[in-house]
């Protein structure tokens, strides 16, 4: 009896914490995401075109 209570605890526990750790991966891989296609955006705003040494900057 006492291993069938045990491993209905460890299973809930089990399902606790991979949902936890699940939604906190998926929050971060969103939020980095987010932060990285927020740079893209701005690093393409303008187009660099290079000449020899020179870069000209077009908006």
């Amino acid at each position: 009896m006492n291993n069938i209570i045990r491993k209905g605890i460890s299973e809930n526990f089990y399902f606790y914490f991979f949902n936890w750790g699940y939604f906190y991966f998926s929050a971060s891989y969103f939020y980095c995401k987010k932060i990285l296609t927020a740079f893209s955006n701005e690093f393409n705003k303008y187009k660099y075109i290079s000449k020899g040494n020179l870069s000209v900057q077009l908006a």
